[in-house]
């Protein structure tokens, strides 16, 4: 259980880190509308978020540009994944294809760095740009 309070303070510094100056208006009205969906149990699932899923929920949606959907597409196929598990980026290509294969096309290693970058600032993933990990 320390471990996750150590991620999600890992994961909310990022978020302060990604938003600059203007954290101090954009990160408590992330953590207010969390807040409510977690009290009347009305948010984006049937179920309310505990904390460590709020916070990597406030990451995955502080993903901004054309791919954040496909990036948020791809962290959560990773869920077939061991959440210890160390994950080669290559085989996250695989995944992507995977997801839906009559839509999807192989990724390039870069677009694939890219995305994991993307995770890896906001401590969504650990790793490095060749093996990622949820833990």
């Amino acid at each position: 259980m320390r471990l996750i309070g150590v991620l999600v303070s890992q994961i909310v510094g990022n978020l302060i880190r990604t938003f600059g100056d203007g954290w101090e208006d954009e990160i408590p009205s992330i953590l207010r509308k969390d807040m409510k969906s977690l009290a009347t149990g009305k948010g984006d699932s049937s179920q309310p978020l505990n904390l460590q899923q709020r916070v990597i929920q406030s990451g995955l949606d502080s993903l901004e540009g054309k791919d954040a959907a496909d990036i948020v597409s791809l962290f959560k196929g990773m869920a077939v994944f061991a959440e210890d598990q160390i994950v080669p980026v290559a085989i996250l290509s695989v995944l992507w294809v995977s997801i839906d294969p009559k839509e999807h096309r192989p990724l390039s290693a870069m677009k694939v760095r890219q995305w994991v970058s993307q995770l890896l600032s906001r401590s969504i993933l650990l790793g490095s740009a060749s093996e990622v990990s949820m833990q």
